[in-house]
Parts: structure tokens; sequence; C-alpha cells
């Protein structure tokens, strides 16, 4: 259009259209667009998502705003207490690094470096920081695991509570998103490589249909999607639930249209199994960048919700200790088993069992299970169960059921009639797991998770309650 209305001849009249629309219309726009605006005698309409305290003076004076003052302004705070909400809520996890121990922060970098920039006739918000000795030391330093390790411990999860939810890394350079990412599949090789993905511009098979970007949009795998600026503004992905600032910014635009990736509330008409709800997103920030922006969000609270898994062995746990009670050996001998099958079935090579290995190596021998006490049911429960999170290759729909089974078997051992009607009916409600080839006994138990005396006390439930196997 610039180019139109500068030729001699240009085929438009200044009367040409009623009203010029102007989306993300600050700062730059004074400079793009100011001849447009004086070429037609039109409505002019501004639009931007940024906060009006930042926005530039020229840009008000261009729309004949008073400064700090637009014709319309409609606030974060406004859309996110809604009712129904337009944009979703954060949390914040500060990680307090390596580098803030040493000093080094979004505040001292900026100032180096932004006088570098000024002084070299560049954006002074947009510091690029490939090939430079912060990129080397961020990504050759442990802090990198550090804050891997951090965010799989304490992301919200899917509705299973073991996978990370739809998740965005923002990296410094190309190296470090690389970096990030080969310490994903070393910690976790459960995975097998598809859990995080280097997404960035010039990669090939980003773009297009079944496209990684594509993928990670539309697709269970990968979850976590590693980029440098690429998914920083324009990307759409409602079930994002995690952000990590895994680099400093410095622009306080750019800083909002980050946190913006994560803001989408739910299509209620396209809802994906791995995020069925979204109430607020989380934030890690490692870099200090709400300190340095004067930002004092809402840190992140604490989740009673424990993994699928966890809950299972759990589960277990508390049906041999009734069976312990009512002596009853041959139940005591079957739950014993199926609890050993757990622990013995968890990924020896991930990082959290590696961590536990004096707890894998007392469980793995013979004698610790020659009399289970109350102190060693104690131990499983402290020490074992939460080691049940590392579970991502399971069938989280049949374990569910079993769960219910499970627990519906321990309220009828012990005598609670309610509970286990409650629970059996709550098995109706899931009776389409209970047609083949649930029902199918395996030497590895159904699909490879329930043991096959499990399944027949299971399917003695399921004759109760009427369910008819087709």
């Amino acid at each position: 259009m610039l180019n139109l209305i500068q030729q001699e001849d240009c085929p438009l009249n200044p009367h040409y259209f009623d009203m010029i629309v102007a989306d993300e219309s600050h700062r730059s726009i004074y400079n793009v667009y100011k001849n447009i605006f004086e070429y037609f005698d039109a409505i002019q309409l501004g639009l931007t998502a940024t906060p009006t305290d930042v926005i530039d003076h020229n840009t008000f004076q261009l729309f004949n705003c008073e400064d700090g003052l637009p014709t319309f302004a409609y606030s974060y705070e406004e859309a996110i207490t809604n009712t129904p909400p337009y944009l979703s809520d954060f949390e914040v996890l500060q990680l307090r690094t390596r580098f803030q121990q040493e000093g080094i922060n979004s505040e001292t970098i900026a100032e180096a470096e932004k006088n570098r920039l000024r002084q070299d006739g560049e954006d002074p918000d947009e510091i690029n920081f490939e090939g430079t000795e912060l990129e080397k030391k961020v990504t050759n330093k442990g802090t990198n695991a550090l804050i891997v390790r951090e965010f799989m411990e304490e992301c919200i999860k899917d509705p299973n509570g073991v996978v990370p939810g739809k998740a965005v890394f923002f990296a410094i350079s190309k190296k470090h998103a690389y970096r990030l990412c080969e310490i994903f599949n070393a910690l976790y090789p459960e995975y097998k490589g598809r859990l995080a993905e280097v997404i960035i511009s010039d990669v090939k098979g980003v773009h297009g249909k079944g496209g990684i970007l594509d993928r990670f949009k539309t697709m269970d795998m990968p979850r976590i999607a590693i980029s440098v600026d690429m998914l920083g503004t324009g990307i759409d992905v409602r079930e994002i639930v995690n952000l990590v600032f895994a680099k400093p910014v410095f622009s306080y635009t750019k800083f909002w249209q980050m946190i913006g990736r994560g803001t989408r509330v739910l299509d209620p008409d396209n809802i994906k199994p791995w995020c069925p709800e979204k109430e607020k997103f989380l934030i890690m920030d490692c870099w200090e960048n709400f300190e340095f922006f004067k930002m004092k969000p809402r840190g992140k609270e604490p989740k009673g919700v424990r993994p699928l898994p966890v809950r299972l062995f759990e589960a277990r746990i508390d049906k041999l200790h009734v069976a312990q009670g009512k002596k009853d050996e041959a139940i005591q001998k079957k739950t014993i088993t199926a609890i050993r099958k757990d622990i013995a079935s968890l990924p020896q090579n991930s990082v959290v069992i590696l961590d536990n290995q004096e707890c894998m190596a007392k469980t793995s021998d013979d004698n610790f299970w020659i009399s289970v006490t109350e102190e060693k049911l104690d131990y499983l429960r402290m020490q074992v169960a939460p080691l049940m999170r590392v579970f991502s290759n399971s069938d989280f729909k049949a374990m569910r059921f079993e769960l219910d089974g499970i627990e519906a078997q321990t309220a009828r051992l012990s005598g609670d009639e309610e509970r286990y009607v409650a629970l059996k009916e709550s098995m109706v409600e899931k009776k389409d797991l209970i047609h083949p080839p649930f029902t199918q006994l395996h030497p590895e138990g159904v699909r490879g998770i329930f043991p096959p005396h499990e399944i027949e006390e299971i399917l003695g439930l399921v004759q109760e309650i009427g369910v008819q196997d087709s």
C-alpha cells in the first residue's frame, strides 16, 4: 500500500476507504503507517495488545488521543475475571539458577548489551545471543539439567498427572534450544525422543501439515516445543499450559506477547484429550524477568493431585494392608506379586529411578517381602509410591478402571458395603472397558497392565454388577 500511494498516478483517491484498521499499532506504527493515514481521509482505528503505559507517545498522537488514554481499553484483568473468561490467568514459579547466584540476570545483561546495540544503531530491545559468551555459558552449564528436571516436577500435567501438558520453552539461541532437547532425551529416555522438539523457522519439517508445529498443535506428542523467537508471537495453541523463560527478555511489549502464548482459553467445541480443562497456566521464570519489569505475579500454588500410577500403587498397598488384617494369605501373596511387578516395571534408565537406586535395591531384595510390616508399608507409601509418577507409556484409561476394581475389592474385603456399592456403580459407567480385548486374558495381563489374578477378581466384580462380556 505504501508503494501504491507514493506513485504519481495512484489509482486510489483519498476517499477510497471508509475506515483504516491498523493492527499491532504500537511504537513502529508512526513510521510505518503515518503516510497511509495522512493520505486517506477515513476513520482510523488502531489495535494493540500492548499495555497502555508502554505505548509510545507518537502512537497516541497519531490517533489524536491523550497520552496514556486510548479511546477504549479492555485490561487483562477484566478478560480473566469475565464470566466466562476471555483469557486464562497464570501463576509464576521463580527458579533461581547458578546464573542468578553469580549475579547474571536480565538487569545486568541489559545495561551492557543495550548500550552496545545503541552504539551499533540497533533496536536495544532485540538482543541476539547467537555466538555470544553468554550463549556459551548457558549452553554448557549444568543449569539446563536443573531447569528441565524442575520443569518435569513442577509443570502442569495432563489429566493422568504424569506427562507434562503442552509447553513452550523460550531458549537463548538455536544451540541452546538443541541442548535443552538433548537433555530431555537423556534424562527421560522412556519417551523415546517424542516428548520435546525444537521448533525454529529454518528447521526442515517444521511447517506444513504433519510438520512439527502442526503435530504440536493437533497431536498428543510432542508436548514440549523449544524455540528461540518463532513461538514468541503469532502462534495460537489453546492447550498450552506451561511457559518456560529460559532466556532473559528486555522488551516489556515482547514479554507480554510471549506470555500471551498461554493466555488462550480452550475451545469447548474442540477439546483435546491431553487438555480437557484449563483453569490457568504456569510460567517458569529462570531469569528474573518479572523482577526486571517490576512485576509481582502470583506464585505457584501447591496442588494435591497425585499421578494416576501413584494412586494405583497406593491402592495396592491399601489392599495388602487390609488383607493382612483379615489374615487372607492368598490375597496377600497375589497383591505382593502385583506390587513387585509394578516396581520391576519402572523405567530403569529414567533419571528419577537412577536417583533412587538405594530404594530400588532395597525393594528388589526377596528378604524385604518375607514379612511386610507396618514400617515396610509406610516405606512403600513414602519412598516407592512417588516413583510411580515416571510411568508414561501406560494405557491410562484402562489403569483408571483397574484402580476402581482394586478399590472395590479392598472395600469388599474390609466390609465397607456402602463404598463397595458406589465403586461398582462407577465401574458400570466405564463398562466399555470390560468388553474385548479387555476381558481377554494374557500372560502379562490385559494390555500388559493387569496381572492375571487381578483380571479374575475384576471380572468377578463385573459378573456381580451384571455387565455381560460381549
